[in-house]
């Protein structure tokens, strides 16, 4: 199984493009804006 990153997979298109992409049995990650800000927070911390 392959991995994949999709940035902004909760919009219009990023959602069909997810589904297509767990249908062909891809291991899908969403990243997010939220995602992100949470993601630099936690490396400021450290």
């Amino acid at each position: 199984m392959s991995k994949v990153l999709v940035f902004g997979g909760t919009r219009f298109f990023g959602k069909d493009l997810v589904k297509t992409l767990i249908d062909n049995e891809y291991d899908v990650t969403i990243a997010t804006i939220l995602f992100m800000i949470i993601y630099v927070i936690a490396l400021m911390q450290h």
